[in-house]
């Protein structure tokens, strides 16, 4: 990733982020977001905080959201659990079930934007799926963690507070769907040529330096 192109993600997310931040103090109806778990690291759990074996998907949406209690300041939050599997177990089922749930969703005047927790390693996947299946020009934010849901600095609560803000900001709907990791968006279609693997090559190197700058 240049430091171009990594200042501006940068300055694109503080400035959503502070946006949405300002709406919310205003006084304005606060935005409806629903968030959807699919499992992952970010719904995972060790036996204790400190251990670095986990497994993945073991937490529940409504647990994901009490972790983060802030989120009641910027959204009105709900919760459903599609699945609670390790992104390595997605399917081509759950694929057309979030697909099909997230249009849903879409239609109704009191979505204003929708977030999903899922597992890092087919993160990219899922978002060009439902960059191309997906039909709405409402925000769709996918995040993710590093760590664990039990670890002593788990990361996933401010993962999931930051994507809640996004998909709740008016100024966020027709980017295409967007990926929050490591205090950065990255939006779909990242690539001009139509090729899923260039997509993919691309995205992952980006976030391999966003995980070694912040020594994840």
């Amino acid at each position: 990733m240049t430091k171009q192109r990594s200042r501006v993600h940068a300055l694109t997310f503080a400035a959503l982020l502070s946006g949405v931040l300002a709406y919310g103090q205003t006084g304005n109806r606060l935005p409806n977001v629903t968030i959807i778990a699919t499992g992952g690291t970010i719904a995972g759990e060790a036996a204790t905080s400190v251990q670095s074996a986990y497994m993945s998907g073991q937490v529940g949406v409504e647990a994901l959201i009490k972790a983060a209690p802030t989120l009641s300041k910027i959204a009105t939050v709900k919760g459903e659990q599609i699945s609670n599997v390790g992104s390595q177990d997605i399917s081509d089922e759950i694929w057309l079930k979030l697909a099909k749930r997230i249009n849903e969703l879409a239609k109704s005047s009191n979505v204003d934007g929708i977030a999903i927790t899922h597992g890092t390693d087919t993160m990219e996947e899922t978002a060009y799926f439902l960059h191309l299946v997906v039909k709405t020009r409402k925000p769709v934010v996918l995040t993710g963690s590093m760590r664990p849901s039990s670890a002593l600095s788990a990361d996933g609560p401010l993962n999931i507070f930051n994507a809640v803000a996004i998909a709740g900001d008016p100024a966020a709907a027709g980017r295409g769907d967007d990926e929050l990791r490591c205090e950065q968006v990255f939006s779909w279609p990242l690539h001009e040529t139509h090729s899923r693997f260039g997509v993919q090559r691309r995205l992952r190197h980006q976030v391999t330096a966003c995980r070694h700058s912040l020594h994840l």
